[in-house]
């Protein structure tokens, strides 16, 4: 009788552990296929947020800006205050100089403490850079991108 009851347990032992582990395979599936979902859709909106940094670096506005000193509050001003990505909303703009030396800011505030030297090395680098920065105790995604002049 002792050995019957204790075939039974280990029987249940068993079957739990062979549960057990059919739920964690199918848990970590799941987990696994959420993953996928959310780095599919993280990409997808970076890439829409990248192509829309790109189209404001071609925006004539910009250009008009910086070719007209005088005049560069009137042209660039609305635009930076303006532009929104279509995901996140509104976000800080800058425009600086070949030297990085600011222009014109949304928030000028916010990009007080990025390095000129700094901003200068990565925009001679390549035409686009993105860098994850920490600025007033929050972690911000730097997007760099040359302005790109009509042919």
């Amino acid at each position: 009788m002792a050995i019957s009851a204790l075939a039974v347990i280990a029987i249940a032992i068993a079957s739990m552990a062979v549960v057990f582990g059919v739920v964690q395979k199918k848990e970590n599936e799941l987990l696994q296929k959420d993953l996928a979902v959310a780095s599919s859709r993280l990409s997808l909106e970076l890439n829409n947020m990248l192509d829309e940094f790109a189209a404001l670096a071609r925006n004539p506005s910009l250009v008009n800006g910086l070719s007209d000193s005088a005049q560069a509050a009137v042209y660039l001003r609305p635009l930076l205050s303006n532009f929104q990505f279509r995901q996140i909303g509104a976000v800080a703009l800058q425009v600086r100089d070949y030297r990085g030396r600011s222009i014109l800011s949304s928030q000028a505030s916010l990009f007080e403490s990025i390095d000129a030297n700094e901003i200068t090395r990565w925009m001679t680098a390549k035409r686009f850079a993105a860098h994850f920065v920490l600025l007033e105790d929050q972690w911000h995604l730097l997007l760099i991108h040359s302005i790109e002049f009509p042919d």
